[in-house]
């Protein structure tokens, strides 16, 4: 809107009856709220690039604390068995049961860190990207 608006001051001023110096200051104005625009432009266009980045980033992250999780809950599971096997102490199991939550708990946050990378790519690309927008 400031360039448009700036051209439209340039287009205006530019006539017999304009002294010189409001045309070169709406030349001024003009060239002014062209690089305000490319700075703009450019700015946003880093933060998108960003943003993306920071997504696909999160989104590696969620799958690794995935698979993490779901070995964690595997080895709890054999473990259970070697227990009642008689494999294994009481305490191991109650390790492995600790590890399980601390890998799901992880899994968690690495899932929501890419919900907020995906929130963030929304707001730098003006586009809904996380999927949780409702009817």
């Amino acid at each position: 809107q400031a360039l448009e608006a700036a051209e439209l001051n340039v287009k205006v001023s530019t006539n017999d009856y304009t002294p010189e110096q409001t045309q070169r200051e709406a030349r001024t104005g003009l060239e002014n709220a062209q690089r305000a625009l490319n700075t703009a432009t450019r700015k946003a266009l880093t933060q998108t690039r960003d943003g993306f980045r920071s997504a696909q980033d999160a989104l590696e992250g969620a799958a690794v604390a995935s698979k993490a999780r779901d070995t964690a809950q595997r080895t709890l599971q054999n473990d259970g068995v070697r227990l009642q096997n008689g494999l294994i102490a009481r305490v191991e199991l109650e390790s492995s049961q600790l590890t399980a939550l601390k890998a799901r708990q992880q899994a968690a946050q690495a899932n929501n860190a890419y919900l907020r990378a995906l929130a963030a790519l929304s707001l730098a690309s003006g586009l809904d990207v996380t999927g949780l927008r409702g009817n």
